[in-house]
């Protein structure tokens, strides 16, 4: 979820003072089923809400790849999609058409190399 208010004013020398605002909301969603532990398919969604009741819609699958620990490669397309507010969409995808998403999680145990589970690439 991310959302934005902005009021901005301006003066003109020839008009005077211009005052113009801009709010919207983007919500996202992913919902991942992993078919083995290397494999897994998503769907997800986005929904735009600008002011005025401007609405817009993104709907997409995805399928993924683990290539190492902790590091996935997923495909997609969105059938649907728009181009959202940059301040907004910044790593959400929600253009209509295909895209590429490369995933690392970083975590508290990220340096514990000594630990034998991360000297195995793909568990």
């Amino acid at each position: 979820m991310a959302a934005k208010w902005q009021q901005d004013s301006f003066f003109y020398a020839d008009t005077g003072r211009v005052d113009d605002d801009f709010n919207a909301v983007l919500l996202s969603g992913r919902i991942v089923y992993d078919i083995t532990e290397n494999w897994d398919i998503g769907v997800l969604g986005s929904t735009f809400r600008g002011q005025d009741g401007a609405n817009q819609y993104a709907f997409g699958m995805e399928v993924g790849r683990l290539l190492r620990q902790n590091l996935w490669l997923s495909v997609g397309y969105n059938a649907t999609g728009f181009r959202g507010d940059d301040d907004l969409t910044g790593y959400e995808y929600t253009q209509q058409g295909a895209f590429i998403r490369l995933r690392f999680k970083f975590d508290e145990d990220l340096f514990r190399r000594e630990d034998a589970r991360y000297r195995d690439p793909v568990r």
